[in-house]
């Protein structure tokens, strides 16, 4: 009996220890999508002249390699407009060589602000945002995070496949309509666009980004995505119009708005979803930016 219970604390023991070693050695160091965008944030060996923030909008929209100048794409899926400015807060010396931020202001980035305890654990161990901090237990990777997601990431380097060198990634899907995931995907307009807390609290937010580019001289270029044409039958274009109309509540300063709509990338064959592109859309809507970018003149204060 002796021996079976010095086995099962044996193994308790060694299970512990493996928890362990994971916990505090592995899972904290390992390369995901987080990690690889924050090493790219705070690499010094080049210099960036472009940012891009935000969502999978531009995750997905802006491949970097196809801007003429150097650039980096450091957008994550579903980020928040406070995520984005926290970013750009606690890394001021790589806005002294920045010359243009890139953020998008998609359908939800005005009309939502919660985070989920899961986005704070992730920005705050892979992006080395503090103000994240949930406490001990809520920040442990190995007890709250999808365990093989971090098992995949940590030891089959499944990041090199996820992700260009750049920060860039789409998929080569074809957009098929589906009218219930278009009206699942568009949700509850009314009950979003009158949220007068959330929407006043991410345009605040939304004033810092703008006063802290503003504060650098550095280019602001906000952009309205590219949605397929569906997303605006089915939405009325309720959203597009609403945050068109929340921009007359903010000074937009020397930043610029470029509606995406006005770019005409209509053809079913460059999205991906209903209000993604693929790879194909990528190509054409970097080309389309890369030439507003060389045509937009930003005239900054003396």
């Amino acid at each position: 009996m002796k021996l079976f219970f010095r086995k099962i604390l044996f193994y308790i023991i060694l299970i512990i220890l493996l928890i362990g070693i994971l916990e505090l050695f592995v899972f904290p160091n390992n390369k995901n999508v987080f990690s690889l965008k924050n090493e790219l944030l705070k690499s010094e060996k080049s210099v960036t002249e472009i940012l891009i923030l935000g969502n999978s909008h531009t995750l997905f929209g802006i491949n970097p390699e196809f801007l003429a100048a150097k650039s980096i794409n450091v957008a994550n899926k579903s980020r928040k407009l406070e995520t984005d400015y926290l970013i750009l807060k606690n890394n001021k010396k790589k806005l002294e060589t920045l010359k243009t931020i890139i953020i998008p202001i998609s359908f939800y980035t005005l009309f939502t602000d919660k985070l989920t305890s899961n986005e704070k654990r992730l920005y705050y161990h892979f992006y080395d945002l503090k103000e994240y901090n949930q406490g001990w237990l809520k920040n442990r990777l190995l007890f709250n995070e999808p365990y093989k997601e971090l098992i995949n990431d940590a030891f089959f380097n499944n990041i090199n496949k996820k992700i260009s060198k750049l920060g860039w990634r789409a998929n080569n899907h074809n957009y098929m309509f589906d009218e219930y995931t278009i009206k699942e995907r568009i949700g509850n307009i009314d009950s979003k666009v009158y949220n007068k807390k959330v929407i006043e609290y991410n345009l605040n937010i939304l004033q810092k980004i703008i006063d802290l580019t503003e504060t650098y001289r550095i280019q602001l270029l906000i952009l309205l995505p590219p949605y397929h044409p569906d997303f605006y039958t089915y939405s009325k274009m309720k959203y597009t119009l609403k945050i068109q109309e929340l921009f007359h509540q903010i000074n937009l300063k020397s930043s610029k708005i470029i509606n995406c709509k006005n770019l005409k990338i209509n053809n079913s064959m460059y999205f991906e979803n209903v209000d993604h592109l693929n790879t194909k859309g990528a190509l054409l809507f970097t080309k389309k930016i890369d030439s507003i970018l060389e045509n937009l003149a930003f005239t900054f204060p003396i």
